[in-house]
């Protein structure tokens, strides 16, 4: 059995975010392969926090006073 990593308190406005600069969509044609299996490792990460974060709401880990939201610009 792995050994599970702790992450930090996650934020669906950090997820979102990520999402929206990293979409999860089909490749374009024109694109190099390398460049389609990076895009593919981005949505991977994001996929991957997106289903932490779900898993920490689930265990009631989030609540609205135990984290902050951070704007960055």
């Amino acid at each position: 059995m792995e050994d599970e990593i702790a992450l930090p308190v996650l934020s669906e406005s950090l997820i979102v975010r990520l999402e929206m600069l990293f979409p999860d969509k089909c490749p374009d044609l024109t694109e190099e392969q390398k460049d389609v299996w990076f895009k593919s490792g981005q949505v991977s990460v994001i996929r991957f926090l997106r289903q932490t974060y779900n898993e920490q709401l689930q265990k009631n880990i989030l609540t609205k006073t135990n984290y902050h939201v951070y704007v960055i610009t």
